[in-house]
């Protein structure tokens, strides 16, 4: 499953991926309005687990390709990591979304300028206003069941709700209080968010307050 923002990229991912599910999507929402395209297609299925990624290119920073880099090899490692990543989560039918290590702040640190867009969707979803304890996955490249997000197919949230975005903005969009929503509404609705070392049993350096440097320092906010 595969967005693009013309038939002439289409056509071009055609040629190399004949089989490939092509939606054409406007260049709004940064990777979250596309994403939202397409799932509902993927939840009418019954997968098992969906790998959500993007092209990341994060041009306002100097180590955007870095970044991008990192996240792949977390949640796409080679070999028969990947393999066992897949097998842990179907297992496991408490986790609904897979992180990569060090993207799994709680919210209090990263609230930005999204506060009133995470309120709106709360209210929408019928859903507590957030705390800032909760656990988000920064990058928005993920593992999930699509179990675990199918509320955001009941109730659909469409490209043109994010005429905000516009504006190219950096933080404060829909697409960015999206990002910190996927994870509370999953848990919400009865399934866990966890980095990909907790998931196989491994150590690691990371955790809600102690993330990967390529999310910054961070800026610990009250309500």
């Amino acid at each position: 499953y595969i967005s693009v923002v013309d038939s002439e990229k289409a056509n071009v991912i055609l040629s190399y991926w004949p089989d490939a599910f092509v939606v054409l999507v406007p260049n709004l929402g940064r990777d979250v309005a596309p994403f939202l395209s397409i799932l509902p297609y993927v939840v009418e299925y019954d997968y098992e687990a969906v790998l959500k990624i993007h092209t990341k290119k994060s041009t306002h920073r100097q180590d955007g390709d870095l970044w991008r880099r990192y996240i792949f090899n977390q949640i796409l490692p080679a070999g028969e990591v990947s393999t066992e990543i897949l097998r842990k989560f179907r297992d496991d039918k408490s986790i609904g979304l897979i992180a990569p290590d060090g993207h799994l702040p709680t919210l209090e640190y990263f609230w930005g300028q999204n506060r009133p867009w995470l309120n709106r969707l709360a209210r929408r979803y019928g859903l507590p206003q957030p705390t800032g304890k909760e656990l988000f996955i920064a990058g928005t490249m993920f593992w999930f069941k699509p179990c675990a997000l199918a509320p955001l197919v009941e109730d659909c949230i469409h490209c043109g709700d994010f005429w905000y975005d516009t504006q190219g903005n950096i933080d404060g969009s829909l697409a960015h209080a999206m990002e910190r929503f996927f994870s509370i509404l999953a848990e919400d609705h009865g399934y866990l968010t966890r980095e990909v070392s907790a998931l196989l049993g491994r150590e690691t350096s990371f955790g809600s307050e102690q993330w990967s440097a390529l999310l910054g320092v961070g800026e610990r906010s009250e309500i």
